[in-house]
């Protein structure tokens, strides 16, 4: 399918239509014009559901929720308002993750995994589907975000997948596991009043927000993920962009060692792996 982060891979629709929209989308002060109307135009529909899909972006509703559905590394997930529309920065942690993964020594079929929040289920269901054998678990505090991640799993024929726990970070789960993976919240008291106004309107600010600087969830789960660890097991987390001193005095505090900060694509810090020793 066409992948809604590089619109020269969408299929094209006829210029005049595609011009049209970027029109209007430049109009109403959407972000990205060009970018929505390139989606737009390859999204395989009708004139009158096409027409219907450019009034929800005219009106600011983000692009993934109009069109319901965002690719996300092999797979093709649902989207609505259930859970936060998965970033790239979150493939790079599920491809972070599928390294560790793949490090480890012994059959497949003895690792743990975790996934914290997992909202849409993106990052277990990816890592459920390239690299199947593990015991994998999925926890998120939101009954909605887990009835979207349980159809996801239906939808890209990986069910029943994961075991799906609806819980507050890692309560009631015990371990010992190999790996635990998170893209926690970490948005700023000052971030999500600067965040554009479609992502503050739509998106579920739960799984942004995290206090006056941003950790007030990591802080909680750090402890939690070090008692669920086994000997020498991982943790990989994504992180907010000018964390990463403060993240790894948090994990030193609670008990971690050979703690890495991995930039993202951007070359932003981004991602935070530490090992339980």
């Amino acid at each position: 399918m066409s992948d809604i982060r590089n619109p020269e891979s969408c299929r094209e629709h006829p210029g005049e239509k595609r011009a049209g929209f970027e029109r209007r989308f430049r109009a109403a002060g959407i972000a990205w014009p060009e970018y929505c109307a390139r989606w737009l135009a390859a999204e395989r529909c009708g004139g009158k559901r096409r027409e219907a899909l450019a009034r929800k972006i005219e009106s600011g509703e983000p692009l993934a929720y109009a069109l319901g559905h965002v690719p996300f590394r092999e797979l093709d997930l649902g989207i609505d308002r259930r859970a936060l529309i998965p970033r790239p920065e979150t493939e790079e942690l599920a491809g972070l993750a599928l390294e560790a993964l793949r490090g480890m020594p012994g059959p497949p079929e003895r690792r743990r995994v975790v996934d914290v929040g997992t909202g849409s289920g993106c990052v277990a269901l990816s890592l459920a589907h390239e690299f199947p054998g593990p015991a994998y678990v999925a926890t998120d505090a939101s009954s909605a975000a887990l009835e979207l991640a349980r159809e996801n799993a239906v939808r890209n024929g990986l069910d029943p997948g994961p075991e799906w726990r609806e819980t507050d970070l890692l309560a009631g789960i015990e371990g010992a596991f190999d790996l635990v993976v998170s893209n926690p919240p970490y948005v700023t008291t000052a971030e999500w009043e600067a965040l554009e106004p479609s992502v503050r309107k739509y998106e579920p600010a739960a799984a942004l927000r995290a206090g006056a600087d941003g950790l007030d969830l990591i802080r909680r789960l750090l402890p939690a993920a070090h008692a669920v660890l086994g000997s020498g097991g991982v943790l990989l987390m994504e992180i907010g962009a000018g964390q990463a001193d403060a993240v790894r005095g948090l994990l030193r505090a609670a008990g971690f060692g050979r703690i890495d900060v991995i930039r993202d694509r951007a070359g932003k810090d981004r991602f935070a792996r530490a090992h339980k020793t």
